[in-house]
């Protein structure tokens, strides 16, 4: 379950990763369909051909050059004249081809569910054994965090952690945002300097009190039990 935040960690630590060789333990399959992609926060589109899909991650050609760390939303295929739904996705490798397009891995920012693989061809996931769905459960949380926006403008704010799981926590903000903005979330560890930084999207933001909003994030990776069990907390 957790190979893909050692895929993910050595992606933000600057260690090399080799996007064909994540074995994040998901089927690949081939694709050659032509979808949109466009950079968080922008409206400009990409015409991008699917090479390759799983359930947590895609691979497509694209004449555009997306950087490592780019947080992309792509369409998945749909009825036409119909609204399109579309996936967060943060690029972890690009190669530039001899045809001068460059080839695009993406790490999805959760797996796909089984109605979505299904536009693709694929097969129903297997039942998720019991010891798994620890991934799903909040724990309840109170102290305060930094996080900083994406792209980097290289200031600190900071906000009040509500709760905690694997994959999102519930963060109370001083200033309102909207949804599907990309935010780091900078976790300290017990009697550790090292921090643990975490990719996140907000997925809903409401007013709570004046002057303070209550927000969900999706992490772009599952924290370990390790990870969730060391985070400290002023």
């Amino acid at each position: 379950m957790f190979k893909r935040t050692r895929a993910f960690l050595r992606h933000l630590t600057g260690h090399r990763s080799d996007y064909e060789e994540e074995k994040r333990g998901y089927g690949r399959l081939p694709a050659n369909l032509e979808t949109i992609a466009r950079k968080v926060n922008s409206e400009e589109e990409f015409v991008v051909r699917l090479q390759n899909i799983s359930r947590s991650g895609v691979g497509f050609v694209s004449a555009a050059h997306f950087s490592p760390g780019a947080m992309l939303r792509i369409e998945l295929p749909g009825a036409p004249n119909l609204p399109h739904p579309t996936l967060l996705a943060c690029v972890i490798h690009s190669k530039l081809l001899e045809d001068g397009n460059h080839y695009i891995g993406c790490m999805f920012s959760m797996d796909l569910t089984d109605d979505e693989m299904k536009i693709f061809g694929g097969e129903k996931r297997a039942s998720t054994a019991s010891s798994d769905q620890r991934a799903w459960v909040r724990y309840p949380a109170q102290g305060e965090i930094e996080y900083s926006l994406v792209p980097d403008d290289g200031q600190r704010r900071q906000a009040a952690l509500v709760d905690i799981s694997p994959t999102g926590a519930g963060l109370i903000f001083p200033n309102e945002m909207q949804a599907g903005s990309v935010i780091t979330i900078y976790f300290q560890k017990d009697n550790d300097p090292k921090e643990i930084a975490c990719l996140a999207c907000i997925v809903y933001m409401v007013h709570h009190a004046p002057q303070s909003w209550a927000g969900g994030c999706n992490f772009m990776r599952e924290l370990s039990d390790f990870e969730i069990s060391h985070i400290s907390v002023s």
